[in-house]
């Protein structure tokens, strides 16, 4: 008997040794992840201290109006330095002119008009690097002419904190503390 869990412990290590690649393949990015993203982050009000950031367009018709109406539905229960960040996957030019409201920015408003909501178009170096730092993707997709332009996208609630460490003249300073499906969104976090 004792031989035989001597065996047994002989291969737990290696079993956990050769899963290692696939367990970091598939795990979420590290919580209390630090972000450089406060170019995009500026466009907030400075009290914020916790973001509900979504990555979705304007156009999209699924996912992104579900997602803006779970949050809008939870705006009850907001607190008072949360805000919610709605990312243009399709960036700036889609459908914006100098002087007028940002695409992504008319589109929030469908939901929700408070000043804590902002929507932002960035161009397509800052998505990328958005996305490199959160450990997700998204693609344009053609479509015909007469059919609105189309982004694959991961519905996605991304929750961010500003340290209070950092203090609040530092908007550049967020930390990634986790990310829900909008339908399981709570602003307790």
């Amino acid at each position: 008997m004792s031989a035989q869990r001597g065996r047994v412990f002989l291969w737990l290590p290696l079993l956990a040794l050769a899963l290692t690649p696939l367990i970091l393949l598939w795990a979420p990015p590290p919580l209390s992840h630090k972000l450089e993203v406060g170019a995009l982050l500026s466009v907030l009000p400075e009290r914020c201290e916790r973001v509900a950031l979504y990555m979705g367009y304007p156009a999209c018709q699924t996912e992104c109006p579900q997602a803006l109406h779970a949050l809008a539905s939870r705006e009850d229960t907001r607190c008072e330095r949360c805000c919610v960040l709605f990312v243009n996957l399709y960036g700036e030019g889609a459908g914006s002119a100098r002087g007028a409201l940002d695409p992504a920015q008319r589109y929030l408003n469908g939901f929700h008009t408070s000043p804590q909501w902002r929507g932002v178009s960035p161009p397509p170096r800052v998505i990328k690097a958005l996305e490199a730092q959160l450990s997700t993707r998204s693609e344009r997709l053609q479509t015909p002419l007469n059919q609105p332009p189309r982004v694959t996208h991961i519905d996605l609630v991304w929750l961010l904190k500003r340290p209070r460490s950092e203090g609040r003249a530092n908007m550049r300073a967020w930390r990634l503390v986790g990310f829900t499906k909008p339908t399981r969104f709570v602003w307790g976090f």
